[in-house]
């Protein structure tokens, strides 16, 4: 506890030395890459797989002569066991939601916010969908993340020199261990 409070009292870090901690740990501020889109959905348990997919190609063809918005997408399809709507989403998320294929599908589409695309199958039935904003992953400028980058530098700074001032009191003691019984402990 002492050790700590003396470690947090340190000064805080130079850009330089910033700069080091967040080149040596740059992997750990890649942002994702994130799609934000809607979609349409038929479900398979309730029109069948063939079924399904037809019914997404016919709505696919209305909504492409009829021009129609995304946000038309919820007067049309079946419920989906999730969201309708999906705001600047990672793979990781959309994964859990339709699947590797669909996924990897999506990532690949143009964000318009004029055309839709499919139909795409998850396991719960097929989907259209249209994509309004697709941005890839990268990683950032040390500017766009100076906060976190400072905040994690100084935490670990703490943590190090926490290490450090423990490590040199133990230094300081000696420990002796005895492992001889006494007769009386060994009955």
């Amino acid at each position: 506890f002492i050790a700590q409070g003396f470690a947090e009292a340190a000064p805080e870090m130079d850009n330089v030395e910033l700069q080091e901690f967040f080149e040596t740990n740059r992997q750990n501020y890649y942002i994702s890459p994130s799609i934000t889109f809607t979609h349409v959905f038929f479900d398979i348990d309730r029109h069948g797989s063939e079924g399904a997919e037809r019914l997404a190609m016919q709505k696919l063809r209305e909504f492409k002569e009829a021009a129609t918005a995304f946000t038309d997408a919820t007067k049309h399809g079946d419920r989906f066991p999730y969201l309708v709507n999906y705001v600047e989403r990672t793979p990781d998320y959309v994964t859990s939601h339709f699947g590797d294929a669909m996924m990897r599908g999506l990532f690949n589409l143009q964000a318009t916010d004029k055309e839709w695309h499919g139909p795409f199958q998850s396991s719960y039935g097929s989907h259209i969908v249209m994509v309004t904003k697709n941005v890839a992953g990268r990683n950032p400028d040390i500017e766009e993340v100076k906060a976190r980058v400072m905040s994690d530098a100084e935490r670990e700074a703490v943590r190090e020199r926490t290490e450090a001032a423990l490590t040199e009191i133990v230094d300081d003691y000696d420990v002796k261990l005895d492992f001889a019984l006494s007769t009386k402990d060994a009955g």
